[in-house]
């Protein structure tokens, strides 16, 4: 039987365990969102089928997937972190597991209203987005019992702390702040990446779709019936053949320049 410390310790492995499969998650879903939304819509999420109730694609990209422009799985990132650091800190400042189970707890309560605005306003789940939640309702539960302490002591605790803001709880202000502006600046860097990719696909694309419709028009024009008439077939090459025809149909091959494409 362990003792009520091996239990604290496992139950904080378990919660570092659970935070890290929690960013995994969130990278996931920050990566679909910006590909699906302003990318080229080429990454799905895997392991999710698409049911009458299930459609992690649509639910990842809705207009509901962001808040001022963030995916709301970026969110979790910056938490995630936080909480790890909250977790190392433990074994110096007590009060850290109290802020962990706080932070937890808002996270499963918003969790829960994620969950309600996926069934009732978008009409789908999202088997990845439930995943995150499970890890943000394991959170409060893993951070209560490694700080061997009663929840509402825990909330009595963090209450005490904002009335009088000490160290440890405006470093861990401090530290969100650092972590959410880093990961605004990750995400931004992410959709200017998704944004040129797809420009890019995108002049791919239309050069490829204009080299082979011109391919198209040229058999026509190579094999047309009228060659075949001596009367109409000078007429029809002077006319086809002009300079200007010529130029227009293959100078832009040959000068393609892919330095030059704006993308």
């Amino acid at each position: 039987m362990l003792g009520p410390h091996h239990g604290s310790r496992l139950a904080a492995a378990l919660l570092a365990s659970t935070l890290f499969a929690g960013l995994g998650i969130a990278g996931y879903l920050v990566a679909h969102h910006e590909n699906q939304v302003y990318g080229d819509a080429s990454l799905a999420l895997a392991n999710c089928p698409e049911t009458e109730t299930v459609n992690c694609d649509l639910v990842n990209s809705s207009p509901w997937s962001e808040i001022a422009g963030l995916p709301i799985a970026a969110l979790a990132i910056p938490t995630y972190l936080l909480l790890l650091g909250l977790l190392a800190a433990a074994p110096r400042a007590q009060a850290t597991l109290a802020y962990a189970f706080c932070i937890g707890l808002a996270c499963a309560l918003y969790s829960a209203v994620l969950l309600v605005i996926s069934k009732t306003l978008i009409g789908y789940l999202c088997l990845w987005c439930m995943r995150l939640y499970a890890v943000n309702v394991a959170i409060p539960v893993l951070a209560a019992i490694a700080a061997r302490r009663t929840p509402w002591a825990l909330m009595a605790s963090t209450v005490r702390d904002l009335r009088t803001w000490p160290r440890p709880l405006r470093r861990t202000a401090i530290a969100f702040v650092a972590l959410l502006a880093l990961t605004i600046a990750g995400d931004q860097a992410l959709r200017s990446h998704a944004r040129a990719v797809a420009a890019e696909e995108r002049a791919r694309i239309e050069r490829t779709t204009k080299v082979v419709l011109g391919s198209a028009e040229n058999g026509k024009r190579f094999q047309s019936r009228t060659l075949a008439n001596a009367e109409e077939a000078e007429a029809y090459v002077n006319r086809e053949w002009q300079p200007e025809k010529v130029r227009a149909r293959y100078d832009w091959l040959f000068t393609y320049d892919v330095t030059a494409v704006a993308v």
